[in-house]
């Protein structure tokens, strides 16, 4: 890629010269490089791959997330060792499950609610009754602790108890049923002060 100089006897300029030129600008400067048609050689696994995304993306959209939720996976996203946004993380876990053969059932709607100094009620919403277990510590990269939840009416409900007080808790749920891939983002609150 050279760099240009008043190409063209002007201060600047982008787009291509007959397919055989293009001038951009990159990073501040003012650019040239040959014209190129990227391959797409659309192999089967090229176009699953493509479909797993297509899905994906679907998925998140028709998802009926709240602002608590997206919080929470970007939160989620934070805690990676991969710079990335909720949306991203999101994806990932989606083509990742997807790539084994797995279902991904999103776990949406969150709701904290009888927080006291040592114990609170977590509800999140999920189209199946798959084994869904909410971990939860003191850190969003250590969750040590681990909840079994009841499932009625789309919702899985999970009492948390022995919480230290005056302490934000972090939490994330999954399901974890043989097949399946659903996770959610990473959760907080603080318990209530002694």
């Amino acid at each position: 890629m050279a760099k240009v100089n008043l190409p063209l006897m002007s201060v600047s300029a982008s787009g291509k010269i007959a397919k055989s030129l293009v001038y951009f600008n990159w990073k501040g400067l003012d650019v040239v490089r040959s014209y190129v048609i990227p391959s797409n050689p659309q192999t089967t696994s090229q176009m699953t791959q493509r479909g797993y995304f297509s899905d994906a993306v679907d998925l998140f959209h028709t998802t009926s997330f709240t602002d608590l939720d997206r919080s929470a996976l970007n939160l989620a996203a934070t805690a990676s060792k991969i710079v990335m946004s909720g949306f991203n993380w999101f994806m990932q876990h989606v083509v990742v499950a997807f790539r084994a053969g797995f279902s991904f059932h999103p776990l949406y709607q969150c709701s904290i609610s009888s927080i006291t100094k040592n114990s609170a009620t977590v509800t999140i919403k999920c189209s199946i009754d798959k084994t869904a277990k909410l971990y939860w510590g003191t850190s969003k990269n250590f969750l040590p602790n681990v909840v079994t939840g009841n499932y009625a009416s789309n919702t899985w409900t999970f009492s948390l108890s022995s919480l230290p007080s005056d302490t934000y808790i972090y939490f994330y749920v999954k399901n974890t049923a043989t097949g399946e891939g659903g996770i959610s983002g990473v959760y907080y609150f603080k318990t209530l002060a002694s």
